[in-house]
């Protein structure tokens, strides 16, 4: 295999958009809606904690979608033994073959209502010599297969397979920074 493209599957970009948008409108209904009916019907007690607890949860949903967006939104070109991405919002390509560390290769589970798990989502991770990591998850991806493995054509080096930790509510771990 010598040129590849990955194929970014723009339906969950779009998807990701529209979520974006919605989180962001209900923090702004839930402020000017929200917040001033449960301050005119509850005591300061519970309006404050209420309010504190909704905007919370607003903004956390809207803080995670707007990550993703930001930080997945890539596509891996290679050509003529060449490392390239493409920043799909920016329409901006960058020459990366020189800045790469290596990759690895991790799932994380997507776990049902009943708490069982209902499958996983593989991903290959880019290090950067610069600290940087990019991430290419299983479902933005229509080629997603092929990633590794024009990675492994490519001369850059696997550093392993990773398990997916969580720093914290918005990032993960990652085992090779």
């Amino acid at each position: 295999m010598t040129d590849f493209k990955s194929k970014f599957l723009y339906l969950i970009l779009g998807i990701r958009i529209i979520m974006f948008l919605s989180a962001l409108a209900m923090i702004c209904m839930f402020l000017f809606l929200g917040a001033p009916s449960i301050w005119s019907r509850y005591s300061h007690e519970k309006a404050i904690p209420l309010t504190l607890l909704g905007t919370s949860l607003f903004t956390y949903l809207s803080i995670s979608i707007g990550y993703s967006l930001m930080t997945q939104r890539f596509n891996l070109i290679i050509k003529d033994k060449k490392i390239f991405l493409k920043d799909i919002f920016l329409m901006k390509t960058t020459s990366v073959t020189d800045n790469i560390k290596g990759y690895s290769i991790s799932a994380y589970s997507t776990i049902t209502a009943t708490k069982s798990i209902a499958g996983y989502f593989r991903t290959t991770i880019i290090y950067f010599k610069t600290g940087e990591v990019i991430e290419f998850p299983q479902f933005l991806y229509w080629n997603y297969k092929f990633i590794a493995l024009v990675l492994d054509d490519n001369n850059v080096e696997f550093l392993g397979r990773e398990t997916f930790i969580w720093k914290n509510l918005l990032f993960r771990r990652y085992q090779f920074k």
